[in-house]
């Protein structure tokens, strides 16, 4: 597989069609093929870097790339509510997010209820985090350290949602998926990388005296205690 960002230059990088016998799929296949969806992830954000986040700049990556039918069906879609008469704002359909916040600030409950400890525990923590960095003005790119150490936190987080693990309560989209046992197991050895990392970076943040030692202490303690989580949930599904 390329393993350099400029080798991804044919659009057959991006095709996932030869995915089909996944679910018998090794750790180290499952690996192997996050390392190639990383670079895609850094292929793209290039381009993004490039060209612009905006539309414009969006349809130039994707047409770069190869895939600019992706806004052939948008393109079609948006011409038919064009020749559609006009509904009333308080009709139209609100982000889900959106919509699942009112309704628990409606219930004087703003906080999700997750299925698992450790998923509550990794909600936490990203809070702590997010609250660290709320009143930096100065981060000014994907580069500034605390960009660096809050990505790395999120991208734990988000490890954890692929793999189901931050499901709440009252969830009951996708309430039968479950991801191959060996999926689960690349995916949380790259939590456990990820929060490392974010354990790394919080270091170097509080050395440089971007962030206070009294506001550091908690959030590195927190993650100490998640990583253990994470490394317990990996032994009950038999890694070593």
């Amino acid at each position: 597989m390329p393993r350099d960002i400029h080798d991804w230059n044919d659009p057959a990088d991006f095709d996932d069609e030869d995915d089909e016998d996944s679910e018998n799929w090794t750790v180290e296949q499952w690996e192997a093929e996050m390392q190639k969806q990383d670079e895609r992830d850094r292929k793209m954000m290039e381009l993004l870097d490039k060209h612009g986040r905006d539309e414009a700049g969006f349809r130039k990556v994707m047409e770069e790339l190869g895939l600019g039918k992706v806004f052939e069906d948008l393109d079609r879609r948006r011409a038919e509510r064009e020749n559609q008469p006009e509904t009333p704002a308080e009709d139209e359909d609100e982000p889900v997010d959106k919509i699942l916040r009112e309704s628990r600030a409606a219930a004087g409950d703003d906080e999700p209820h997750f299925q698992l400890p450790l998923a509550q525990a990794a909600h936490e923590l990203t809070l702590m985090v997010m609250r660290s960095i709320d009143d930096h003005d100065e981060i000014d790119s994907r580069e500034h350290p605390l960009s660096l150490y809050f990505g790395a936190y999120l991208d734990a987080q988000g490890g954890l949602a692929g793999m189901g693990y931050m499901r709440e309560w009252d969830d009951d989209l996708d309430l039968d998926y479950d991801p191959p046992k060996n999926q689960k197991i690349a995916e949380l050895k790259r939590v456990v990388k990820n929060y490392v990392k974010g354990l790394l970076h919080l270091e170097k943040v509080e050395r440089q005296n971007l962030l206070a030692p009294a506001v550091c202490e908690p959030i590195r303690r927190h993650t100490v205690e998640l990583l253990d989580e994470v490394r317990q949930e990996l032994r009950r599904l038999g890694w070593r």
